[in-house]
């Protein structure tokens, strides 16, 4: 009996992993409200995708309060308009046998609307230090243009431009804090933000004389709403718009052009010959 019973266990632990593998190689998400796992919105449509290939895949199901774009397909979208527990169920082949997963998702109907978007820019270049021009407007996730969904806009869209104007005539303002800063690193020193109503976006200036990336978190008034909805605090990432001579200089592989800011010298050391270097002035 000793000798059979370590078999045994075997075949019952590659049982497990062929239904781990199948049948619940899927998952759901909503990218815009991915801080908060576990919860999702009925304003946005929830994706689901299945993994476990074609040859398994069989159907979605959904409760009659939700609707799904394609039943048939491996990855589709469904929206439930009405908060609460919804099931959603995945019909699938194993062994040539029908099988079915399901899960129960919490759909909750949340004021949260909108979200802050962060453009970083080269600033003023005459001052004795270099500054970036920092760009805040507020965007719907439903509503956001392509350049906004990639992250990738230095101006808003018009349906942003004008959710942001409505907010600012309201009394709203960001407010922008750096999160867990380097304290090896000089602290960022921001201007008082102004609203632009041509442009629809509010202007901060950082005076930065380093070239890092850093992280803030964008908060506003929360007790300010427009169409019935509060917009969520955002972190985001604001990178350095400036080129780093020294960091291309690096890279090697051709000619490379150093420019030198007003006022600053800098000096541009060779990394395979300690001895040689490059003053730069402006």
């Amino acid at each position: 009996m000793t000798y059979h019973l370590p078999l045994i266990v075997g075949v019952i632990l590659l049982h497990c992993s062929v239904d781990i593998a199948v049948g619940s190689h899927w998952r759901a998400n909503q990218e815009a409200l991915s801080n908060e796992a576990r919860l999702y919105s009925t304003r946005l449509p929830l994706q689901v995708d299945f993994f476990g290939g074609q040859e398994h895949f069989l159907r979605w199901g959904v409760p009659a309060q939700c609707r799904v774009a394609n039943a048939s397909h491996l990855n589709t979208r469904i929206s439930c308009k009405k908060a609460g527990l919804h099931e959603v169920k995945l019909q699938y082949l194993e062994g040539g046998e029908e099988k079915e997963d399901s899960r129960v998702l919490i759909m909750k109907k949340s004021p949260l609307c909108y979200d802050w978007y962060v453009s970083a820019l080269e600033g003023n270049q005459t001052a004795r230090q270099p500054s970036i021009s920092v760009r805040v407007w507020i965007v719907d996730p439903l509503r956001m243009d392509v350049d906004e969904g990639k992250h990738s806009a230095n101006t808003p869209s018009e349906f942003s431009a004008s959710l942001s104007a409505v907010f600012a005539g309201k009394g709203q303002m960001p407010h922008l804090t750096e999160l867990n800063p380097d304290p090896r690193s000089s602290q960022w020193e921001w201007s008082d933000g102004v609203f632009l109503s041509q442009q629809g976006f509010w202007e901060f200036s950082i005076d930065a004389s380093e070239s890092n990336t850093r992280t803030v978190f964008v908060t506003g008034k929360p007790s300010i709403a427009a169409r019935g909805c509060f917009i969520r605090d955002t972190k985001e990432l604001i990178p350095w718009p400036y080129v780093d001579e020294r960091r291309e200089l690096l890279k090697g592989g051709g000619k490379v052009t150093l420019r030198g800011q007003p006022h600053i010298s800098l000096v541009v050391t060779d990394p395979c010959e300690p001895n040689t270097a490059a003053l730069i002035m402006r």
